[in-house]
Order: C-alpha cells, then sequence, then structure tokens
C-alpha cells in the first residue's frame, strides 16, 4: 500500500504467510507533491473504468483511489482502460521517491 497526501508519503508492504513487513514514509515539498498528480487529468477521472478481478489468471488486483475536494475515485485493475497512462506516470514518479530497498 502507498498512501500519498500534499505532505507525506507512506509506503507499506508485507505477508502474513512469511511475517516479513516492510514500512516506510517521508514528508514530500510541494514541488515534488504537484510534479506526482501533474500526470492525472482530473476531468478525466470519471470516466475511467475498472476491470473485472482475476487474480488466479493475473494476480495481485492494482487499485488506486484518488481524493479530489469535491469526490472520492476508486479504481481496481484499470489497465484497459485508454486512461491508464496517468496511473503509469503516476507509478513512475513514486519509484523516483520510494528508496530501491522498498521496492
Amino acid at each position: 500500500m502507498i498512501k500519498v497526501t500534499k505532505d507525506s508519503i507512506h509506503f507499506e508492504t508485507g505477508t502474513t504467510s512469511t511475517k516479513k513487513h516492510k514500512e516506510w514514509h517521508s514528508a514530500i515539498k510541494p514541488e515534488i507533491w504537484k510534479n506526482i498528480i501533474s500526470s492525472f487529468k482530473i476531468r478525466n477521472l470519471d470516466g475511467i473504468e475498472s476491470s473485472p478481478s482475476i487474480q488466479p489468471i493475473d494476480g495481485i488486483d492494482e487499485s488506486f483511489q484518488i481524493k479530489t475536494s469535491k469526490k472520492s475515485h476508486v479504481y481496481v485493475n484499470a489497465q484497459n482502460d485508454i486512461h491508464y497512462n496517468q496511473f503509469a506516470r503516476f507509478k513512475q514518479e513514486l519509484l523516483k521517491i520510494i528508496p530501491q530497498e522498498y521496492q
């Protein structure tokens, strides 16, 4: 799970079967926040569609929750949507911030 807010980023991962848990968090500057969210076009958020969960075939679901001042949007497995490139760019920006040992 990765949670990004205007002033911080929090990353947490783990499995109960192996009892491994990793956690990392950091403050972020306003310019980093703007860079991270720059890939999203607010006007497109209502049109993005999720796809069914087929975990036995394609593995773990990918989900995003985006909260704006007016609405909350939740997407699961939106990789087939025409606007998915916004999420892909967002993920690339996060990988630049999260330390390698947590990726």
